[in-house]
């Protein structure tokens, strides 16, 4: 990420997250906090990776099964030893498994992923927010912030 100072400056971003302000700004904080350039710096694998891959305009693999059964996010992502609850079970990986016999971009799954995790509906990030707050038990804070009405009102508004 020796670089990222230099390409963040450039159209880099602008072209891979196609017009997605909201990919656009995430992948820029995360790449500029792995970096070293943002107010907190963010020890992570998993960033400058992407960078890397997006850089040398290479692709991931997205298996159509689960093949990792103890995924997390956060600290508890670390030392994580069960099962997560919000992926399907963990499918055996086949012994013989031949190369593909050719390699593409998949841009319709390119699209629902970006749809789906960096632009999802509003229905779908409150149903994220509460489930969240339900599971840590502090679902009151999210009904009783500022924040949260100010913008509830801007919505209802129809000025978001």
């Amino acid at each position: 990420m020796k670089d990222w100072a230099h390409l963040r400056k450039t159209d880099f971003l602008a072209r891979i997250t196609r017009g997605n302000r909201r990919l656009k700004t995430y992948l820029q904080t995360q790449f500029d906090r792995s970096a070293g350039l943002g107010p907190t710096y963010l020890d992570s694998w998993d960033f400058p990776l992407t960078y890397h891959f997006l850089k040398k305009g290479l692709l991931t693999a997205f298996p159509h099964t689960n093949l990792v059964g103890n995924l997390g996010f956060g600290h508890a992502a670390a030392v994580n030893t069960g099962a997560s609850r919000l992926l399907p079970a963990p499918q055996p990986f086949p012994l013989k498994l031949p190369p593909p016999p050719f390699i593409y971009p998949n841009l319709l799954a390119e699209a629902y992923l970006t749809r789906a995790y960096w632009n999802p509906p509003l229905y779908y990030r409150a149903y994220l927010r509460i489930k969240a707050d339900l599971a840590h038990g502090t679902l009151w804070k999210t009904f009783t912030s500022r924040r949260f009405w100010q913008k509830a009102i801007r919505i209802a508004l129809g000025k978001s």
